[in-house]
Parts: C-alpha cells; sequence; structure tokens
C-alpha cells in the first residue's frame, strides 16, 4: 500500500518553505530567517532534541525559527484517503525573558512568526500532498498566537520546554493525503 508518512510529508513542507526563502533572498526581498527547521515527537522528546542541539557547537545557533510537528498524531483511513489531525507549532526562540506581550509582537511574531505562518500555509497547498476541505486560501484548524510557549504561564505547562520560545500553534489541522493503491 502506498500509505504516506506524516512526519515526512511535514518535513517536506518545510523543504518546500526553504526553498521560498532562497528565491526570496535571490530576489533580494525581505524574510524573515535565512532557514526554517523541523522536528517531530512529543514535547518531551523535542525539548530533548533541542538541549542535544544546544551542547552541540554545530547546531547550537540551528534550532529556530522551528516547525514541529507534536505528536501522537491521529489519523483515520477512508476509501482511498487518509484523514490526518495534526498539531503543528512554528516557533522562534524569544530574544529576551521577561518581554511583555506587545512588546513580543513587535519583535518576534510581525517580522518572524506571521510571514514564516504565511510560508508554511502557502508551501501545505503547493507541496501537491494535502488537501482539506474548505478553502484553500486558509488553513483548516485552529490558530493560536503563544507568547512565552512551553513556559509554565497560563495553562500551557503540559508543552513546556527549556528555552523560552513565542509560537504560533495549528491545532487540529485536518489534512487529507492520498492512498496510491497501484500495484505493480
Amino acid at each position: 500500500m502506498g500509505y504516506r508518512y506524516i512526519t515526512d510529508d511535514i518535513e517536506t513542507v518545510v523543504i518546500k518553505m526553504n526553498y521560498y526563502i532562497k528565491k526570496m533572498q535571490d530576489k533580494k526581498q525581505n524574510v524573515p530567517c535565512s532557514e526554517v527547521y523541523f522536528l517531530c515527537g512529543t514535547a518531551s522528546e523535542i525539548n530533548v532534541q533541542l538541549l542535544d542541539k544546544s551542547a552541540d557547537s554545530t547546531h547550537k545557533y540551528r534550532k529556530y525559527p522551528l516547525v514541529m510537528l507534536r505528536t501522537p498524531s491521529p489519523d483515520a483511513m477512508l476509501t482511498g484517503m487518509v484523514d490526518d489531525s495534526l498539531n503543528i507549532a512554528i516557533v522562534n526562540q524569544a530574544t529576551k525573558p521577561g518581554l511583555k506581550t506587545h512588546e513580543r509582537m513587535e519583535l518576534v511574531f510581525k517580522p518572524i512568526l506571521f510571514p514564516l505562518y504565511d510560508l508554511f500555509a502557502r508551501a501545505i497547498r503547493n507541496v501537491g500532498i494535502f488537501t482539506w476541505e474548505g478553502e484553500r486560501d486558509s488553513l483548516p484548524g485552529q490558530r493560536i498566537i503563544i507568547p512565552c510557549y512551553g513556559n509554565s504561564l497560563e495553562g500551557s505547562a503540559q508543552n513546556k520546554f527549556s528555552d523560552p520560545l513565542d509560537a504560533i500553534e495549528l491545532v487540529d489541522l485536518k489534512l487529507n493525503q492520498t492512498i496510491n493503491n497501484c500495484i505493480i
């Protein structure tokens, strides 16, 4: 069966985002960052991966901005389709701990995270892997703006990360993938 692995497919979306960033750089356009990274797993697994990168002199500064695919990711097998329900976070390390929300909006969200969200949406539309119900211009799911993502503030203790992060989380992102049942 031609089942697709969601981790590989979201990583393909991130590769497409980096392609767009490179094209923007080539055209001397303003870009939110020079590269986007990808990790998947539970919150604690991702935190361990980030801590490992922090300890590695080569990867220490190659962690953020980051697209996280949070697992588990439930899916349902439908006739000829896989119906995914994903939790994805687009995160960036906070510029300074202790910033107020309006400062985070100006320093992190407006110049980095909102443009990355737009690139993510563009990449997921154009990568040719996913379909969804509703308008193609908007992603199906709930978008949540989270200053101080993963800190034990305001009920987010279950998302604990060691680095101070800001995030746009996409909750219950409902995407479909076609299954190729061809036998050769």
